[in-house]
């Protein structure tokens, strides 16, 4: 079995991973079950702030399952950084809704953004790292491939 992720980065791939899929999927069982609106400051509705919780959840378990299969399954690179753009990009929306917002409304807002901001880049970094291996494992399979031709 070929391992894709080096071992120092498993670590802070599940942990990113693990508090998206926990931030994620918590905001939609509050939004359920009737408890609030989690994301009212980004002037979304109830249904599309459990669209967007929905999304961060989704994508954190998929990079989830990418990180834990490491290699079993010949897609698992593909799933880590499929899953880790997903997160980043819902973040990264956050952050700039959460700018847009604070020049509408102007107290207490900013920290938003200055709150998802460092997580949205941490998330990009990540995925970026896992897009390289994804290409690096496809050049040297393609390379195989080749070779058994």
């Amino acid at each position: 079995m070929t391992h894709y992720i080096y071992a120092h980065r498993r670590p802070l791939e599940l942990a990113i991973s693990l508090i998206g899929a926990f931030y994620g999927l918590g905001q939609y069982f509050e939004i359920t079950l009737g408890y609030g609106d989690p994301f009212y400051w980004l002037g979304l509705d109830v249904s599309d702030q459990a669209l967007l919780s929905l999304m961060i959840g989704f994508f954190s378990l998929v990079h989830i399952a990418g990180v834990s299969l490491n290699g079993e399954f010949k897609y698992s690179p593909f799933m880590r950084a499929f899953g880790i753009f997903g997160h980043a990009t819902a973040t990264t929306f956050i952050a700039l809704t959460t700018l847009g917002a604070a020049s509408q409304t102007g107290h207490g807002i900013p920290s938003g953004f200055w709150l998802y901001t460092p997580f949205a880049a941490l998330l990009w970094y990540v995925g970026a790292q896992a897009a390289i291996d994804y290409f690096r494992i496809k050049k040297v399979r393609d390379e195989r491939s080749k070779q058994i031709c």
